[in-house]
């Protein structure tokens, strides 16, 4: 993995941690698919690969997190660089609000 790559990685994935939700009842994930390479992901792949970004308690909140993630890398307001913002916007507008009941989060 080259280390653009995996700054990108590792941005998601404080994005994630910096998320919070009270878990009542059903809640919601913006779920990003796996990478599959250097510049690539599966939306394809098994939603039980795909990685979770964040919870949250309504579908409202999940659509709104993601555009404004989307919005941050365009404007880069996250401060990285241009590649690495250009492959998370391609990231994160391909991610997906899922509910916690969806039996595809179920590893097969």
């Amino acid at each position: 993995m080259k280390i653009r790559h995996a700054a990108a990685l590792a941005l998601i994935l404080v994005c994630a941690c910096s998320r919070k939700t009270e878990l009542t009842g059903q809640s919601w994930y913006l779920m990003l698919p796996p990478t599959t390479g250097t510049d690539s992901f599966d939306t394809s792949a098994p939603l039980a690969k795909w990685r979770v970004s964040g919870n949250f308690d309504s579908l409202a909140e999940c659509t709104q997190a993601q555009a404004e993630d989307i919005k941050a890398y365009r404007d880069n307001s996250v401060q990285v660089a241009t590649n690495v913002a250009e492959f998370s916007v391609k990231v994160y507008s391909a991610g997906r609000c899922i509910g916690s009941d969806d039996p595809g989060l179920k590893a097969k």
